[in-house]
């Protein structure tokens, strides 16, 4: 059940020309089926056109709503839309048009006025775009029926890309159009300000700016290609030839190499395809594209009554069409979702919009809903209704702060677990490496790193990093953590850079690089809900870690206060100290017992700012796991075998893949059968699978771990919309501290 309404407006050739039948379809929560309502109506195009050039947009807007609204049936659908659903939830409105209704994709629809206003046309403008509670897109169809499932807002990436050829202006001529060269460094530092704290990696060839690429499309495919990029932000000259979008990237050269947006044929005949199809192709799409405005309007452009239209004294024109054509196109190639510029806009609108606009889809990951709230900060400029939405999405989610649990009833799984968690102090949260995955590489990316110091040659693939770390421990046993550690460190570096943050490294020491950054103070400033942070809030005894930064000691120490009786220790697993080592006895505690005031980060690893070896080579798993199962007392302290044995266990960032998540189901965890607290989670990113193989995914999930007695429940989401989901119950419970 769906928590808004949709009324969907779809358009269809009619019986004569000129003429559009419409059919209205509303979808309510709850009901059976969707109720509808059919007319025919007429649009002039050329006529909305004429108002458009005289720049009467709210005369445009108005007889817009005349068409629209016409046939007696729309209007009395539109009407009840909104009364079943006033005060009680959100109505979306959709626009769709069929292919045999083309034609109407020239209209700027975002100008439509509520029907309302017609009753007196002398009163001021009532644009349903800027109506909040009714958010307004183009709905595309796609061929890609691949469920969009929403990812968490944290861990989203942009590929930024601003191409600025050298030679713009010779293809003026040929193209009939003035390409002017396009001010580099502020577009750029005007997609940085729009996307906030989302990282960027950037493809552009200004001299003085720091780039990762140019702005090829060979480049952009390879980025984008590689996964890890929800949002292309796509600053470059376009021009519409007929139905073909043309874009001016660069080549290699940094000259400029168009971009046809539709498939073409090359002078021998043979098919050549277009960015779309190109883009189409790769393994995993952009969940958003922007195609932001390249130049500022001019006073020309400006809506009458404006004074700079005034001054000017010259009617606008919509210089190109370009990104609305290219939009539906995207969006019907399988992007979620696409908003672009439907005609020159000024920098001052495109400077207040981008940011409400990402802010708005913080707040709930609904891009409807953000269109209409960034509309709403620029309600006030002539061009506000200058960005269109184009989407494929049945609800509006593209992204979320949550996920669910695979279970019918989830409410008891939570209140059991923030018992355990609030009165009781008996979870335990076992942290993997998705946990660090804002601020640290991932290890495939490390593996990467590593292999290309050294002439690995053991498989074609290199990002296992326990293979590539085998190969090195055989060669440089020696090296091995410090270059893996210094890895580490410049992956933080890099990625602080991303967020316009300046870190400087401390060469081969991780916890020193993040520790003398700041981490604490700056990782909650980046991050509204910073997984370590809220973990932290929860006040556990023991936190359990595979991984070798110093987060969450950081994250836990940064909670306490002056006076507090608590304290926070890192302890490191001695996975290779012998039995006589601590006396021969089986059964040992750590150096600093986990309590109530005594809380403990234990990484079972090891970790760079503690003497020993890391975890890291195959071999050392393997050694890891024959140790657990020969000495289990000997290897692992009384405080950790009482808390995997009885208490809940979070396990937190780790692909079903991952040795480490192995290792520690098949060689730590001890006899569950008997615990009480049987809230165990695994999280898993839903966006990881797609539809066909989601069900076989959860199927496989729940008997593997029935088949090793685990008695773990499923999470279907990131670990940070776990934690996030979770922290949220936490705060609304009265006994949470």
């Amino acid at each position: 059940m769906t928590d808004h309404a949709n009324l969907l407006l779809r358009f269809n050739a009619g019986t004569e020309p000129g003429r559009y039948r419409v059919t209205a379809s509303l979808d309510l929560p709850g009901s059976a089926a969707p109720q509808g309502a059919s007319g025919e109506t007429e649009f002039d195009i050329e006529a909305l056109e004429g108002l458009a050039r005289a720049n009467k947009w709210k005369e445009y807007g108005q007889e817009l709503a005349r068409s629209l609204f016409g046939p007696k049936e729309i209007l009395a659908k539109f009407a009840s839309a909104r009364q079943a659903t006033k005060g009680e939830l959100p109505l979306r409105l959709r626009l769709w048009i069929e292919p045999d209704a083309a034609a109407l994709h020239r209209l700027c629809w975002e100008l439509l006025h509520d029907p309302k206003s017609l009753e007196d046309p002398e009163k001021p403008a009532d644009w349903l775009a800027t109506d909040q509670t009714l958010p307004l897109s183009r709905y595309i169809p796609s061929r890609d029926e691949r469920r969009v499932v929403p990812r968490p807002f944290d861990s989203l990436r942009a590929l930024v890309v601003v191409a600025n050829p050298l030679d713009l202006e010779d293809h003026s001529d040929e193209h009939k159009v003035k390409l002017t060269p396009i001010k580099v460094a502020e577009e750029v530092a005007r997609a940085r300000q729009a996307l906030g704290t989302i990282p960027v990696t950037l493809l552009c060839s200004e001299p003085g700016l720091e780039a990762d690429g140019l702005p090829t499309l060979e480049q952009i495919l390879t980025h984008l290609g590689q996964g890890g990029h929800d949002v292309l932000y796509l600053v470059a000259h376009g021009v519409l030839e007929g139905d073909n979008p043309l874009l001016w990237l660069e080549g290699d050269d940094r000259e400029a190499k168009v971009i046809s947006g539709v498939d073409t044929k090359d002078g021998f005949g043979e098919p050549v395809l277009g960015f779309v199809a190109r883009l189409g192709k790769l393994p995993v799409l952009p969940r958003l594209v922007v195609l932001a405005s390249c130049e500022s309007a001019n006073p020309a452009k400006a809506g009458p009554g404006h004074p700079a239209a005034e001054e000017a004294g010259e009617p606008a024109s919509r210089d190109t069409l370009t990104w609305t054509a290219l939009g539906p196109l995207l969006a019907k190639e399988g992007v979620p979702a696409v908003v672009a510029m439907q005609g020159p806009v000024t920098m001052e609108t495109v400077g207040k919009f981008m940011p409400a606009f990402f802010a708005g889809l913080r707040d709930d990951g609904n891009i409807d809903r953000a269109m209409a709230a960034a509309r709403g900060v620029v309600q006030d400029r002539w061009d506000w209704w200058m960005p269109v939405l184009f989407s494929r999405l049945h609800d509006g989610l593209l992204f979320s702060s949550y996920g669910w649990m695979v279970l019918e009833e989830s409410d008891p799984f939570w209140d059991t677990l923030l018992d355990n968690i609030i009165r009781d102090k008996k979870c335990t949260p076992i942290l993997g490496p998705g946990v660090s995955s804002n601020f640290l590489p991932s290890p495939a990316e490390v593996a990467r790193s590593l292999a290309a110091r050294s002439e690995y040659c053991l498989s074609r693939s290199n990002d296992n990093l326990p293979q590539v770390a085998q190969f090195y421990e055989v060669y440089q046993p020696a090296s091995l953590k410090w270059y893996v550690t210094d890895i580490l460190a410049k992956g933080f570096v890099r990625k602080m850079k991303e967020r316009n943050v300046e870190v400087a490294p401390v060469v081969g020491s991780l916890s020193k690089t993040i520790e003398d950054a700041g981490w604490s103070e700056l990782a909650q400033e980046l991050y509204e809900n910073e997984i370590h942070h809220q973990l932290a809030d929860f006040r556990q005894p023991l936190y359990v870690t595979t991984n070798f930064d110093n987060f969450m000691a950081l994250a836990l120490r940064s909670k306490l206060k002056p006076g507090d009786v608590e304290t926070v220790y890192q302890e490191v697993l001695p996975w290779r100290r012998k039995s006589s080592e601590h006396g021969g006895e089986p059964g040992w505690e750590l150096d600093h017992p986990p309590s109530k005031t005594q809380h403990v980060v234990l990484h079972l690893f090891g970790t760079d700012s503690h003497d020993g070896p890391m975890v890291l080579a195959e071999d050392h798993y393997l050694k890891f796991l024959a140790r657990a199962h020969r000495e289990p007392r000997d290897l692992v302290p009384d405080s950790l075998r009482a808390a995997l044995g009885w208490n809940s266990l979070l396990f937190l960032g780790y692909d079903l893949h991952d040795p480490a998540f192995k290792l520690i189901l098949q060689g730590l965890l001890v006899d569950r059968s008997e615990a009480p607290y049987r809230s165990v989670a695994v999280q898993l990113d839903p966006s990881l699978f797609d539809e066909d193989h989601r069900a076989a995914a959860l199927k496989y999930l729940k008997n593997y771990f029935v088949s090793i007695d685990t008695r773990l429940d499923v999470y279907w989401g990131s670990p940070h919309q776990f934690v996030a989901e979770l922290h949220r119950r936490w705060e609304k419970r009265d006994d949470h501290g």
